[in-house]
């Protein structure tokens, strides 16, 4: 399985694991956090590319969602993981508009152009959304906050590049 790096460095099993250990971490709670996670923390800090990152977190909803264990507030807490990536990305990008020639900011700015161009990243938020409006069972107020979180990002990416 893998290439090169993502053979030595498995993006998606390390998520998957620092996140299981987050939630085992913050189990005494049943809510859904809306605060960026530590795991997320640590990989944006690393420098690992936002696409990277949010193909990651992408892959434990589809992972969620084929496990046939119908825990709804996983699947949510791994939405709010997405939606948080997102809002980490666009923020991060937006501080370039002050035109300070800073390298890492201009790579961030044009990792999210580059997803944006390529129509991709717009759609796969309409999926997010899609999916959040069809999730049964779970907290509707986790469930607002979620959508209004990918709304709100996508209007700022909107606002951003059309």
């Amino acid at each position: 399985y893998g290439q090169g790096a993502d053979y030595t460095f498995p993006l998606q099993l390390i998520v998957k694991t620092l996140e299981g250990l987050r939630r085992v971490q913050s189990s005494s709670t049943l809510e859904v956090s809306t605060q960026i996670s530590w795991p997320m923390q640590i990989l944006i800090e690393v420098g690992i590319p936002y696409p990277v990152i949010l193909d990651a977190y992408d892959s434990l909803i589809h992972q969620e969602s084929a496990s046939g264990r119908n825990d709804t507030n996983a699947w949510l807490q791994s939405m709010a993981n997405v939606s948080e990536v997102l809002k980490c990305w666009v923020l991060a990008a937006g501080h370039l508009s002050n035109g300070i020639g800073d390298r890492g900011k201009e790579d961030v700015s044009a990792q999210l152009y580059r997803a944006v161009s390529s129509g991709g990243l717009l759609a796969q938020i309409d999926s997010y959304k899609a999916s959040l409006e069809g999730c049964v069972g779970g907290n509707a107020d986790d469930i607002a906050g979620i959508m209004a979180s990918l709304l709100e990002t996508e209007n700022v990416i909107r606002r951003f590049f059309f």
